[in-house]
Parts: C-alpha cells; structure tokens; sequence
C-alpha cells in the first residue's frame, strides 16, 4: 500500500507538470524556446536509455511473449499521434525542421491551427499521457527502483507537454481558459493511467509486466519519434549535449537508487 502512495503521489507531481506548462502559457511570459528545447533534449536522452536499457532487457528476460508489447506499445502511440497529429496543421510548404510530434509543438506559431485539428491534437495527446501514467505505477508495481526511474523518464517532457498543448489551443483561436483546461485533460488522463494501472495490478498481479512493457514501448517512441526530432540541432546545436546528458543522467540515477538499496 505504501508503494502505492508513493507511486500515486509521483504520478500526480508529473500530472501537475502538465499544468504547470499550461500555466505558463496562458497565464505567463512562457519559458524561452532554448530552454524548452534543452529540457526536451534532456527528457529524450533520459527516456531513451532507461526504455533501452533498463526496461527492454528485463522485459526480454522475463519471457519473449511479454516483449512482444513493446512493440504494441509503440504501435500504439505511432497510431494515434499518425491518425491524429496529420489533421493538426495546415500544410505550410516552407516550414523546415518540423515534426508531427504532438509532444513537440512548440511553433504553433508558425501555422495555422485549425479547430477541428486542436481536438485530434488533444486526443493524440490524452493517449500519449495515459500511458504516462501506466509507466508510472508500472514500475511500482515492479520495484520501487523502477517507478523512480519512470517517474523522471516522464517528468523531464511534462511541461513541454502541457505548454505544447495549450499552445495548441490558442493558436486554433479558443479561450485562454480553454487552453488551460486543455493542460488539466491531459493531466488528468496521466493520473487516471496510474491509478487504472494501479487497480488492475491489485485484481491480477500477473498484468503488471503487460503494463510496464506496454508503456515502455511508448516511451521507445516517444524519446525517438517525438523528443528527439523536435530538438533538432538545426534549431541549436546545443540541444545534442543535453540529449547524451540525458542518457548520463539515467546511469548516474540508477546508480544512486542502488546506492541506496533500491535496486
């Protein structure tokens, strides 16, 4: 039970990420593009190798069957951002560098958002956030060691997401207040993941390495499909030490947890 709070309380600090991107865009100055753009880096390099090296090895090891949602999971974001982001925008022949990552819309700017593209938008991005959430409690419900590292591989890219997706919103011409509710969904649907996660591993334990395969194979298109196009170094050549900085983060971190017994 305590493993539970801990993993519900975390989900809900990286749900509140969301909120606070979509804060910062309605109701602040924002943060500055490079800033987003090296936080995203980071977020990239970081989910990359913990998806690489920490969760697809073990999930292999576990049993060739559960691995096979690794790869249900990546098709199922490759899915819905595919269906979704490709009605986002109008097409703008001269935009260089961009990416249909719903995540990674932070130039909203540079084209026209229609409305019924901000709402394909949003439901790209409450499948995305789901899924962040069952990362979460997955790893939980696995070791503590686990949820830890989910818990920052989803965090890092939080409030770009909320930030990119009220963004969105106010580039399709709806309210601030709209915008921001934007955020709240996507924040809600990342703490409904956990606590859906969290409830079905109680009823049969035996789905929590489905889980965590799942959502590790989101993460696998997430960092590599959406994190790492949109900080692309034609922008900044800077963003490319943060994206290895990244990967340095994940080993220096599942160090420290082993230091401390977590392991």
């Amino acid at each position: 039970m305590e493993t539970q709070v801990i993993g519900m309380t975390l989900a809900l600090v990286a749900a509140g990420a969301d909120v606070a991107g979509g804060y910062l865009t309605v109701h602040g100055k924002g943060l500055a593009r490079r800033t987003l753009l090296y936080t995203m880096g980071l977020g990239a390099g970081f989910m990359l190798a913990a998806a690489l090296l920490g969760r697809m090895p073990e999930a292999v090891a576990q049993s060739p069957g559960t691995a096979v949602f690794i790869v249900v999971g990546y098709l199922i974001i490759f899915v819905f951002e595919n269906l979704f982001a490709t009605h986002a925008h109008e097409p703008q022949e001269d935009h260089v560098g961009g990416s249909h990552a719903l995540v990674g819309e932070l130039c909203c700017d540079e084209s026209l958002i229609t409305r019924p593209g901000s709402y394909a938008a949003l439901a790209g991005l409450l499948v995305h956030t789901f899924f962040d959430g069952v990362a979460i409690a997955a790893g939980f419900q696995t070791r503590s060691s686990v949820g830890v590292i989910m818990f920052l591989a989803v965090f890092l890219h939080k409030i770009p997401e909320g930030l990119s997706m009220s963004t969105i919103m106010l580039a399709a011409n709806r309210t601030r207040s709209f915008a921001f509710a934007s955020a709240v969904a996507i924040a809600a649907s990342t703490a409904l993941g956990a606590m859906a996660t969290f409830v079905v591993g109680e009823l049969d334990p035996s789905t929590t390495k489905y889980a965590l395969a799942l959502a590790t194979g989101t993460l696998i298109y997430i960092a590599a499909s959406d994190l790492i196009p949109t900080t692309n170094p034609a922008r900044t050549k800077w963003v490319i030490p943060f994206v290895v900085l990244g990967t340095v983060l994940y080993y220096l971190t599942w160090q420290l947890l082993g230091l401390f017994g977590l392991e």
